[in-house]
């Protein structure tokens, strides 16, 4: 096999065994005794690896071992936090070769790491990532790819002989030797020699076998495979015992050469010798020391790669009500037969729950005991060294989502308000993948009423590429928003979906059709929330409500499904309605609208919300634009009735549209009321004549950079109390609200800023008429050091009036927007 080594690093020679080899070559030559048949051995033996071919370049491809991620990919990821990284960037140009002949590989890499590391015999799990034996046998043949050797002659019998002589017999170390043919190199390690000669005269005829380790190996094998080579040759002596002759007997081809390795300088200059030994010497995975119930490991929500090399023991906290999901499953480059490993649960009393074997999962809530509920996880009596991915999903007694988590250039933060919250409440963030189950989480115990930040660097949550959406649990009711922002002027976000807000039927009300029509683009999904699989209908309907066509899906507790419904959508479909078979309230949703201009609105669609709706908040002028979409959900037409209402609450203009069933409407405010200027109007209010109604909310500037949506507050979800849950007002962002009075009468609000621990800063008193509206930004009603140090708002009526209201926050210069509803104050 090839060796692909630098001729600068072949030259490099070291010094310190040159008298012991001076003192090697006396005592050969002179020859004064007859030899014995004898055998003579290193202090160890080296150990059998793959040769890692060229032309298949399993080291970056996987080809012939586990496929992706191949070893080089596995560095990548745990070095750098991407599989296309700089050390397989470099194993593709120099370490595979589509063109190379079959014997090119890394056989003397392999070689010289065998002489000189210890054999990896046990998987790993580094960084969250499995390390089985091949590929840390792979790493160790990479990272010597670059070895430091001296070089020795093995033309004739004299150097082969003494070549054995010196390291194996005198040194007791192997010694590499290419051992090819016919221009090719196969290299192995030399460990072992057996050596007889018979005497002609003055004619020693010499039969040695030598020993070495085999590369004809998988990647994963353990040990040594040993092949034995016999070498026959002669030597002339003349009478003082000096050789005066010598020459190969019996076909013998010698040696091409052999080689002295001694270290390396890795080629690559993205791999580490230390780092990959770090790696290889990673054995088991982290919570190695978990084998007994009194050592437990506590886990949270989360995907974690294990090894049993014994059996491996966790526990979760539980208080009663809480529902806990484990699942065991093979890992995905692990060996596809049945998982050899038992799954124990155990109540906090120690009493075994359920005992399952193999892949499953096993779900059950504390009903009448909290405390500490352990799982045990062990092995069968025949595994060696199973690797499964255990996934924990702690279910406390609130939880909502954010349905989509953007990954690639986004940067992702998010605020949770939990306005109750006192000590030894629990709060857990957990980043979720498209079939439901959690890769990550973050548990706060904290007593903070308002957490925010970033999801990688506050919370730590470094984003796995299946990251799909936000889950959070929580002890006590909550509320909170996600915001994702991206380059210069992608900005999207909007509340949390708690799960009292899931529905049997989902409603989308607009589309712009899948792809650009128009400039727009519209994006959609669903996720289930519910704790069963469930049988999911969508309908979609054209611009006159009349059906065009379904289809049936199935989905998992947890699982998310986007753009899926390509097949049933065409250019005529307007809007979609999703029913779950089993009518049971499991469904959540969200539409995403992109314009051409970069501007982009995120709405979440949850249950349908009766037939009276408010706009508490119109922005119409040369700057700003406030779009409506009004859905008629039932199964009769109806008549809609639009008021409008100016800053004081007064009534100023009627407008009535007819929707067939299914039927949708939309329309900018200013051509509803073509006859009212464009800033008289403040405030709105719609009101079916009896049939369910459903719709959506946006706003926009006229350049269509910013956008933002949300769904139409409902008349029916209006309440005397609202949370603003998040507060931007700071550099480079503003943060407006706007609240409408539903009530027939008059009413005092109070808006109160608390800090992230609960405490109040500041009070501000409005007094607003029925239907009138309140807007301004933050900044303006608190001033600036308030707004600086407050994180949320509660708006209180009190007189008990009902209240609605929206909320706005965009940058300074004009690129960003996003916004939702004010949440209700009974969470």
């Amino acid at each position: 096999m090839k060796n692909h080594l630098s001729e600068k690093k072949q030259s490099f020679f070291k010094k310190k065994y040159f008298f012991f080899f001076i003192l090697t070559v006396v005592l050969l030559l002179s020859f004064s005794h007859k030899t014995e048949c004898a055998t003579f051995e290193a202090d160890y033996t080296p150990w059998s690896g793959y040769w890692w071919s060229a032309i298949r370049g399993t080291l970056v491809t996987g080809v012939g071992y586990l496929g992706h991620p191949a070893p080089l990919e596995k560095y990548d990821y745990v070095t750098s936090g991407t599989y296309d990284g700089p050390a397989i960037r470099y194993g593709m140009e120099h370490l595979y070769n589509s063109d190379a002949e079959l014997w090119e590989g890394l056989c003397f890499c392999w070689s010289a790491a065998s002489v000189l590391e210890e054999e990896p015999v046990h998987k790993g799990i580094y960084k969250d990532t499995v390390f089985y034996v091949g590929d840390k046998k792979g790493l160790l043949t990479a990272v010597y790819h670059g070895t430091l050797f001296n070089s020795y002659s093995t033309d004739t019998p004299e150097d082969f002989h003494r070549l054995l002589e010196d390291f194996i017999a005198g040194q007791k170390t192997p010694i590499i030797m290419d051992l090819g043919d016919n221009g090719e190199s196969w290299n192995y390690p030399v460990f072992k020699y057996d050596t007889d000669y018979t005497q002609e005269g003055n004619i020693r005829h010499y039969t040695t076998t030598i020993y070495h380790a085999m590369d004809e190996v998988p990647p994963d094998f353990i040990g040594t495979l040993i092949r034995t080579v016999t070498f026959y040759y002669y030597f002339v002596l003349d009478e003082n015992g000096n050789i005066t002759e010598s020459g190969w007997e019996k076909g013998t081809t010698p040696p091409v050469n052999a080689s002295e390795p001694f270290g390396t300088e890795p080629l690559n200059p993205d791999m580490s010798y230390e780092q990959v030994k770090e790696i290889v010497n990673t054995t088991d995975d982290p919570f190695e020391d978990n084998n007994s119930s009194e050592n437990a490991v506590s886990l949270s929500s989360g995907s974690y790669p294990m090894i049993a090399g014994d059996s491996d023991y966790f526990k979760v906290e539980l208080k009663k009500g809480n529902r806990l999901t484990v699942r065991v499953t093979t890992d995905e480059q692990g060996d596809d037969t049945e998982l050899k490993t038992y799954l124990r649960t155990y109540t906090p009393d120690g009493q075994l729950i359920q005992e399952t074997t193999g892949r499953g999962e096993q779900v059950f809530s504390a009903n009448d005991q909290e405390g500490a509920y352990v799982f045990e996880i062990s092995p069968s009596k025949n595994a060696e060294e199973p690797v499964y991915h255990l996934t924990v999903l702690q279910s406390l007694s609130y939880r909502g989502i954010y349905p989509v988590y953007p990954s690639g250039q986004w940067c992702n933060g998010l605020a949770l308000l939990i306005p109750d919250r006192g000590d030894a409440h629990r709060a857990i963030i957990s980043l979720m993948d498209k079939q439901g189950f959690p890769q990550k989480s973050y548990n706060d115990n904290s007593s903070l009423r308002h957490l925010s930040g970033t999801i990688a660097n506050t919370f730590g949550l470094s984003s796995p590429s299946e990251s799909e959406y936000i889950r959070i649990d929580a002890d006590l009711p909550f509320t909170g928003l996600q915001i994702g922002v991206a380059r210069d002027s992608l900005m999207s976000g909007a509340n949390f979906i708690s799960m009292n807000e899931a529905s049997s039927k989902i409603v989308f009300p607009r589309f712009e059709t899948m792809g650009w029509i128009g400039g727009w683009q519209t994006l959609f999904g669903m996720v289930n929330m519910g704790d069963q699989a469930e049988e999911i209908v969508r309908q979609t309907y054209d611009e006159n409500g009349q059906f065009l066509a379904s289809d049936t899906i199935e989905l998992s507790p947890g699982q998310k499904v986007e753009d899926e419904s390509l097949d049933i959508l065409n250019s005529d479909a307007k809007t979609m309605v999703a029913s779950a078979a089993s009518g049971r309230n499991c469904l959540a949703g969200y539409v995403q609208f992109r314009n051409g201009s970069g501007g982009t609105a995120f709405m979440p669609l949850t249950r349908e919300r009766g037939n009276e709706f408010t706009v508490p908040h119109i922005a119409s002028d040369d700057h700003w634009w406030t779009n409506i979409t009004v859905m008629n959900t039932g199964e009769d037409d109806s008549a809609v009735t639009f008021s409008a209402y100016d800053s004081e609450g007064n009534l100023i203009g009627i407008s009535e549209q007819k929707l067939k069933a299914r039927q949708n409407f939309i329309s900018n405010i200013k051509e509803i009321f073509s006859e009212i200027l464009n800033d008289g109007i403040a405030a709105m209010k719609i009101v079916g004549d009896g049939s369910p109604l459903n719709g959506i909310l946006l706003y926009g500037t006229r350049d269509n950079f910013q956008m933002a949506g949300m769904p139409l507050p409902s008349s029916g979800g209006a309440a005397s109390s609202l949370y603003l849950p998040h507060i931007a007002c700071i550099d480079a962002w503003w943060n407006g609200i706007g609240i409408m009075n539903t009530g027939n009468s008059s009413t005092n609000i109070s808006l109160s800023a608390f800090n992230k621990k609960g405490h109040l800063l500041d009070v501000i008193r409005k007094h607003l008429n029925p239907n009138q509206r309140l807007s301004d930004t933050i900044g303006n009603l608190f001033g600036d050091e308030v707004s600086r140090s407050a994180r949320y708002v509660k708006i209180k009526s009190y007189e008990g009036q009902p209240l609605t209201g929206v909320y706005l926050i965009g940058s300074n210069d004009g690129s960003r927007l996003m916004g939702d509803m004010l949440v209700t104050g009974d969470l």
